[in-house]
């Protein structure tokens, strides 16, 4: 196993958090994770600190990514490793959500419902007789019906309810100063409309969606009496690719840390999300350390050294970095360096694009 960098270095031997790790793609992420958590794992099993690996918390975003850690882990740090909780987001909400499934109204084992199967619900719906409707197209069912499904994800990811969007909805239709504008916002209610149709007919049926698994999740989370035995449960929150968060699995961990946010290691890159059609927003990573009390930048540890690529190839994605760095960003783009050795590296082509 090779040495760390002096970056990698830095985050591996953290004390705790709050902390933002900026990682640049190809910097050897994963693996500065796995040591982080396994130093603290070791510091206490040496009694020099540390945290009991049952205290331990990595939240990833995907099931092919907590298995990873997982088995990283098991190799790192042997049978301790079993001791650590380490799971997706979803997963592992979906575990508390089960566990407190009788007070939240639901069977423990409630399907979780298909997004096909949603979908030919709400068709069902825009088939209702007694469906009376403003301005949406009916022309397109289908289409209509993605609408509903998109509605219904932006307002659980955002944690907005749906009664509070149809009133703010309401407000701004009585001040829209345009046809156009009209016409969006009477659609607008259209969907919520059939979104809360829907919403009653899932219920009714004990069934879950998946984005309901996060705001249930932090439902329990944050209940006085449910949420008790959660909240002191970790002394170390490691969260893998958090430019992805969006504001209801923010609020999860806040609540998981129980509002201390010096528990949380935050891990990410706010030029790789991916979850944009979750209601993932890069402020997420961009506003970690303020969230946390702490000046921008007071809390930030990069890691810049790519292990992955030639230096030409580098040179390329720098210049692309500074181009397309987040407007309103408080960090400065973030620029890779080439590892000891690495090769020039070769361009065969590049094509780019620009919404200018």
């Amino acid at each position: 196993m090779r040495a760390p960098t002096a970056e990698q270095a830095a985050v591996i031997r953290l004390e705790g958090g709050p902390a933002r790790v900026l990682a640049g793609a190809g910097s050897g992420k994963t693996h500065t994770m796995t040591e982080l958590v396994s130093y603290r794992v070791d510091e206490y099993l040496r009694r020099l600190g540390g945290t009991a690996p049952e205290r331990i918390l990595a939240l990833t975003f995907t099931v092919k990514a907590a298995d990873e850690m997982r088995s990283r882990l098991l190799g790192r740090i042997g049978e301790q490793a079993l001791k650590l909780t380490v799971a997706n987001f979803h997963s592992y909400a979906l575990e508390i959500v089960r566990e407190n499934a009788a007070v939240l109204g639901l069977e423990p084992d409630a399907p979780v419902l298909r997004r096909g199967r949603a979908w030919l619900m709400i068709l069902d719906e825009l088939a209702a007789r007694d469906l009376s409707l403003r301005s949406l197209d009916l022309s397109d069912p289908a289409g209509a019906a993605n609408k509903v499904l998109t509605l219904l994800s932006q307002a659980k990811n955002d944690l907005v309810d749906l009664t509070a969007l149809r009133i703010r909805t309401e407000a701004d239709l009585l001040k829209a100063d345009s046809d156009e504008l009209l016409g969006v916002l009477e659609e607008r209610l259209d969907l919520i409309e059939l979104a809360e149709r829907f919403e009653v007919r899932r219920a009714a049926r004990g069934l879950l969606r998946y984005e309901d698994m996060i705001e249930l999740g932090a439902r329990v989370l944050a209940d006085p009496v449910m949420g008790e035995g959660y909240r002191g449960r970790y002394e170390f929150v490691v969260v893998d690719e958090f430019q992805d968060t969006n504001p209801a699995q923010l609020r999860f961990v806040e609540l998981l840390a129980g509002g201390d946010l010096s528990k949380v290691v935050v891990i990410g890159d706010d030029l790789q999300s991916i979850y944009n059609f979750t209601g993932a927003s890069i402020r997420s990573i961009q506003r970690f350390e303020a969230e946390a009390g702490f000046e921008v930048g007071s809390r930030t540890y990069p890691l810049a050294v790519n292990f992955r690529s030639g230096k030409r190839i580098l040179a390329l994605a720098n210049d692309i970095a500074r181009a397309v760095h987040p407007e309103g960003s408080p960090d400065e783009p973030k620029l890779l360096r080439p590892r000891d050795g690495a090769p020039p590296g070769e361009i065969a082509a590049f094509v780019g694009a620009s919404d200018a």
